[in-house]
């Protein structure tokens, strides 16, 4: 039915979208852009004026204000953009080969306070880089005191990079994102966010209101963040206009051989979005496909979160030309996998690779766009959350085990894309270290992704998922429209779920190493008297090497196990903290779970004793339980619940059956560990290969996804 009813909706394709965008619950907003731009796809150059209106919400007077020329981070090899991202992930030499000339900048021709004319410069607070200009000061004519308002008219010229990474274009498509000049963020403590532009940390803004005028060439296909309407042709040129309200950022897209496809869904918490999808001309057929994996996302969001509050949401899947735009967030509007027939190949078919992107993106309109976090400082935050949450929403819509789709007939699981696939060590900095432009390389996949993402999970498995979910639900509620930190999650999720949860949340964040559970040895070995004098009762008796007496001599009663309890010897060498916690020896005579049985012996057949050992490692964490399995040959499983809080364990059982494996969290809930694989050890490994096919299908499935969408 689903299916049916938006090919139904398509009807709707390119539908007239006259009228404001209304608020839904949207708090009124300090600042406000009026912006008109026209676009010169030959020379990729935008001329554009804009009006901005900034409400003074600091304490004190301002008499300069920071400004973001995002563009210019594109201007040379030598930007501080450049320096620490371009060089190391897209190839600069390949772009040079391709084009004469592929950078891209701004350079504001006038910015003027009421009649006043100002004076700007380039300042580099971050790295003193003094060809960076991507941030520049503007001292103000007149200080603005705490509540009053400012206005600035500002006229520029910005040239578009060719697209490297986020935005850019050449010929027939442009992607158009961190595109005007832009007043920088006031953080919630009452300061200016004066950061230059490094690698993936653009992200930071107060919520604004735009309404936005552009002019494209005459019949080109446009999606924008908010709601448009096509004002009137002009010569060659159409113009259109695009409003919204309470955003911290506006981009749009424009191409001659893109078409913008309308379907309505309502919510299943109420109330209707517009669903567009903007993708290249021929591949209508796909839009029930995209369709459906915003829908998806748009109800798990709004079921278990918060309800989505826009009007309009858009997806963009770019042309091959665009390949450098995928996997990108903006308010309303972001950008999926590449578009077009690739998705019609027998291969690509059956994957999911495309709706997973989707999904990751959507839940951005959650994190950041809505809890609008620093991603400057703390990318972890929006990064973390939008990479939790977009599983949750493939595996609400497509279960667990085959979500991410099939290759070559095989299922992928959603959470084999985690960090275990990444080359990662457990001597990465914490979580919470910062600020997040200075995070390199796998690394910062490794912090901003999935180490929260499997916190979240772990959290999930250990304390249920309706606790979690109850945590993001308050969360939103509180601080959406807002500029949280860390620590008011922890705050949130201490109210929701008491302190024991928020300690797991706050030490996966701040503890300085991932967690590694690991078996490191096992052996089982026949029982044999110890050599020496023994004692039984009141006899002695005296065991040399060549001895061939009572083999079960000395051994321990509770080894006969006639109560059927098993008796393990539990070696816990203890840990510090602030204070010191002292290790113990402990015995415990623990009921074993039966799960399969050998063939019964004869009984004439003599009944062989072992002496069997585990060495297992743990991370050192105070909130990180773990169960402990211990497999005997006789099926007899002995279960383990361990804290976790020390750094090794040792067990020690006698009994009449040998130890097969040893296996730390059988049900896989500490999604946070680093290396699972580590997690088993069977006394006698039978060389097979460990991971099973769709573990390692979905190894290759995820070399595609970060292949295809390298900023998530």
């Amino acid at each position: 039915m689903l299916l049916l009813a938006i090919l139904v909706a398509i009807t709707t394709h390119a539908a007239d979208e006259t009228g404001l965008a209304t608020s839904r619950n949207i708090p009124e907003s300090p600042i406000s852009y009026s912006i008109e731009v026209t676009l010169n796809p030959q020379t990729r150059e935008l001329d554009g004026h804009e009006t901005i209106t900034w409400r003074n919400t600091l304490s004190t007077p301002v008499a300069s204000i920071p400004m973001h020329l995002y563009l210019n981070a594109f201007s040379n090899e030598a930007s501080s953009w450049y320096r620490h991202t371009m060089s190391a992930r897209f190839q600069l030499d390949t772009l040079l080969e391709r084009f004469d000339d592929p950078w891209g900048w701004t350079e504001p021709q006038s910015i003027r306070q009421g009649g006043a004319e100002l004076e700007w410069q380039a300042i580099a607070p971050d790295d003193g880089n003094h060809l960076d200009r991507s941030l520049i000061e503007v001292q103000l004519a007149e200080a603005i005191a705490p509540g009053e308002t400012l206005v600035l008219d500002v006229d520029w010229i910005s040239r578009m990079p060719a697209a490297a990474a986020r935005t850019g274009g050449h010929d027939r498509f442009f992607f158009i994102a961190q595109w005007f000049p832009k007043i920088a963020g006031v953080r919630p403590e009452g300061t200016f966010n004066r950061h230059q532009f490094f690698g993936p940390t653009e992200f930071y803004a107060n919520f604004a209101d735009f309404d936005v005028t552009m002019a494209v060439p005459k019949g080109w296909g446009i999606a924008s963040t908010g709601k448009g309407e096509h004002l009137r042709v002009d010569g060659d040129v159409d113009w259109h206009r695009y409003q919204q309200k309470g955003v911290i950022d506006f981009a749009f897209t424009v191409g001659a051989d893109m078409e913008d496809f309308v379907t309505p869904h309502e919510l299943v918490t109420g109330g209707i979005v517009q669903i567009h999808v903007f993708q290249p001309k021929g591949s209508a057929h796909q839009v029930p496909r995209w369709t459906e994996a915003v829908a998806a996302s748009l109800d798990t969001m709004s079921r278990r979160v918060m309800p989505y509050p826009y009007e309009t949401v858009t997806v963009v899947l770019p042309p091959r030309s665009g390949l450098r735009t995928l996997g990108m967030e903006y308010p309303t509007f972001f950008t999926g996998g590449t578009g077009g027939n690739f998705w019609d190949n027998f291969i690509a078919k059956d994957l999911r690779l495309n709706e997973s992107v989707i999904a990751h993106e959507f839940a951005h309109q959650y994190f950041s766009a809505l809890v609008a976090t620093n991603e400057f400082e703390d990318a972890f935050m929006d990064e973390g959350m939008t990479e939790y949450w977009g599983q949750e929403i493939m595996t609400d819509t497509w279960g667990e085990e085959s979500g991410n789709g099939y290759l070559f007939g095989r299922p992928l699981n959603v959470y084999s894309s985690n960090m275990r696939t990444r080359p990662v060590t457990t001597n990465q900095p914490a979580v919470w270290s910062g600020p997040s432009f200075l995070v390199r390389g796998y690394s910062g996949g490794a912090q901003f992704y999935d180490r929260p993402a499997t916190t979240f999970q772990t959290a999930a498995k250990l304390f249920g998922h309706g606790v979690v979910d109850a945590i993001f639900a308050r969360y939103t509620q509180l601080w959406s429209f807002k500029h949280p930190r860390v620590e008011d999650f922890w705050a949130v999720a201490e109210e929701v779920a008491g302190p024991n949860v928020a300690g797991m949340l706050r030490e996966a964040y701040l503890h300085p190493t991932f967690p590694d559970y690991r078996v490191t040895s096992t052996n089982s070995s026949r029982y044999e008297p110890p050599r020496g004098y023994v004692h039984e009762g009141d006899e002695r008796t005296y065991v040399d090497s060549d001895w061939e007496g009572d083999e079960l001599l000395g051994l321990h009663a509770a080894a006969y196990e006639s109560d059927g309890q098993v008796l393990v010897e539990i070696l816990d060498p203890g840990h510090t903290r602030q204070t010191r916690t002292m290790g113990r020896i402990e015995r415990r005579a623990i009921q074993p779970r039966l799960e399969t049985t050998e063939e019964g012996l004869a009984e004439d057949d003599e009944v062989e004793y072992y002496i069997s050992e585990a060495h297992i490692a743990g991370p050192d964490w105070d909130h990180l339980p773990v169960t402990v399995e211990l497999r005997f040959s006789d099926g007899a499983v002995v279960v383990d619940e361990w804290d976790g809080k020390g750094v090794y364990r040792v067990y020690r059982v006698v009994r009449a059956a040998q130890l097969d494996a040893v296996v730390i969290d059988p049900d896989y809930k500490i999604r946070l560990d680093v290396v699972p694989v580590n997690n088993g050890l069977r006394r006698e490994p039978e060389g097979e290969i460990p991971n099973s096919w769709s573990r390692w299908l979905t190894g290759a499935y995820q070399l595609i996804a970060e292949g295809a969408a390298s900023w998530l």
